[in-house]
């Protein structure tokens, strides 16, 4: 795959221990699908692990031609990690062309109901802002976990999105804490959660998208199966800790 080194543009942190970094592609020709990903390579880390200085990350934003958006988890220790966390602008990074299978479908007349854990939103934020910018006729559900507030990323964001637009519905839930100011769902997302959002129909013709970390993911679909969704109408995507 080509690589091309660009500059970090800026860094921001969207939650509790999760950082984002935006990356300048204004000057070179690079082309995405919402949800897609790529590698992300650090060529001077300022810490070196036996793990290395590569990494794979899902790419946030909707496709455009100015900036790429990756976020993360930075509370584990790991070198690459720590590096990250203090890049700054001006600094180079590699990264490949994008790729990646966790692409929204074509057929608009199905709707998208995803279940996202923790930093699994990551290609749900770009599938909605690409949704929102196309004025794509697509109906999409966003079950979207996290064991407190504080974790949650880009949840004010998402908010905003779900009131501005008929056709989105974002149902955010906590797993770990109840704060009495909480508006939305407490608990893991389960059957009954998905059914007192989601209508029979839609259920019925609904292809499901799970992002998250591995027993996540596993659990959820294993339940929409336990629901009577067939394997096929089922995408997923892993994201372990590094």
């Amino acid at each position: 795959m080509a690589e091309f080194t660009v500059p970090v543009q800026r860094t921001e942190m969207v939650a509790k221990d999760t950082l984002a970094v935006y990356l300048d592609v204004s000057n070179i020709s690079y082309s995405w699908k919402p949800g897609q990903n790529t590698t992300f390579e650090l060529p001077e880390p300022a810490h070196t692990d036996a793990d290395g200085n590569v990494r794979r990350f899902t790419l946030a934003n909707a496709p455009n031609a100015q900036e790429i958006m990756i976020a993360t988890r930075i509370r584990d220790e790991s070198a690459f990690k720590e590096s990250l966390s203090e890049v700054s602008a001006g600094d180079s990074v590699v990264i490949e062309e994008a790729s990646g299978l966790f692409t929204p479908h074509q057929d608009t007349s199905k709707p998208l109901v995803c279940l996202a854990g923790g930093i699994g939103i990551t290609p749900f934020r770009s599938m909605l802002e690409w949704k929102i910018e196309q004025d794509s006729d697509h109906e999409m559900w966003l079950f979207y976990s996290n064991t407190t507030r504080a974790l949650a990323s880009f949840l004010d964001e998402l908010q905003d999105w779900d009131h501005q637009h008929v056709d989105i519905q974002v149902v955010p839930t906590l797993t770990r804490e109840e704060p009495e100011d909480w508006p939305y769902e407490t608990g893991r997302i389960d059957a009954e959660m998905l059914r007192d959002y989601v209508d029979t129909e839609t259920f019925e013709e609904a292809i499901f998208y799970v992002a998250g970390p591995p027993n996540m993911v596993e659990a959820m679909v294993q339940m929409l199966v336990d629901m009577g969704v067939d394997e096929g109408r089922i995408k997923y995507e892993q994201f372990s800790g590094y």
